[in-house]
């Protein structure tokens, strides 16, 4: 199917609304009619600087990671998803250097990811590589779009800047986390712990840091923000695909050529 140009794409997404509102009523997806009509109003903090925002949503940095239902969950299985991790590791197998299309954040071959999920996509070979984590993946309520291992090498830096939208949180669960290692978002830096996890919104300016020599691992992932409903999440992610199932069709085959060309290396100084 060819590609959809913007006057398509525009129609499609005022189409989905128009059907959202004669099924759920007008009030339902209020606000996501007002984004994609420029009716939004702007929120007042510079450090949230999205392209895309629905407003009402709370706006605040981090969030506290015991009121997130999936976080039980994953630090319950943080050591088998450690485990695995490792494996995939020790087979030098599925691990790719972090590909950057638009925003150059990162230097070269500072940050490396596995992904599992990307889009609605699911990433089959790293998925049996790791079937523990895949399984726990998908046992996540309202997952996102995005999931992945991802290694901050020794020095590495992931430079500040700001996520797409403010619709989605970012989990990161952590698995290897040598001393030296932290991340700001907005004016507050934390750091990780192994078998727990940080909740923040990624529309707030953020980075990374890794001042050791060994590498940090962590599992990263994202799910809608908590103050959407079904429907309002329903509407997204039928609009979402409507900008990105052909990217992330394309993101696959990309994935699958680049982790091939990193299989075999060690390129992990751990420490351990």
């Amino acid at each position: 199917m060819d590609a959809l140009s913007a006057r398509e794409r525009a129609m499609a997404v005022l189409k989905l609304v128009d059907e959202a509102q004669a099924r759920h009523g007008i009030q339902t997806v209020e606000r996501i009619s007002a984004s994609f009509l420029g009716e939004a109003p702007e929120e007042s903090d510079e450090l949230q600087r999205p392209r895309f925002r629905i407003p009402g949503l709370r706006a605040q940095p981090w969030h506290d990671a015991s009121a997130i239902p999936a976080v039980a969950r994953l630090e319950a299985e943080a050591a088998a998803i450690r485990c695995e991790l490792l494996a995939a590791l020790e087979r030098r197998e599925g691990f790719q250097t972090f590909r950057q299309d638009r925003d150059h954040f990162v230097p070269p071959a500072h940050w490396k990811t596995m992904y599992f999920l990307i889009g609605r996509q699911r990433v089959q070979e790293n998925r049996a590589l790791c079937p523990r984590t895949a399984a726990v993946l998908d046992a996540i309520p309202r997952i996102h779009g995005m999931a992945m291992f991802s290694a901050l090498l020794p020095n590495g830096q992931i430079a500040s800047h700001c996520g797409p939208s403010n619709t989605k949180l970012t989990i990161h669960l952590g698995l290897v986390v040598p001393p030296g290692c932290g991340m700001r978002v907005s004016r507050e830096a934390r750091s990780w712990e192994e078998g727990k996890c940080l909740v923040f919104d990624d529309s707030f300016e953020h980075e990374s840091w890794n001042r050791s020599s060994s590498t940090r691992f962590i599992l990263f992932l994202d799910i809608w923000h908590p103050d959407l409903s079904d429907v309002e999440i329903d509407l997204l992610s039928e609009i979402q695909d409507i900008f990105t199932e052909e990217d992330h069709v394309q993101d696959l085959h990309r994935i699958r050529a680049a982790r091939e060309q990193e299989r075999g290396h060690a390129w992990w100084p751990t420490g351990r």
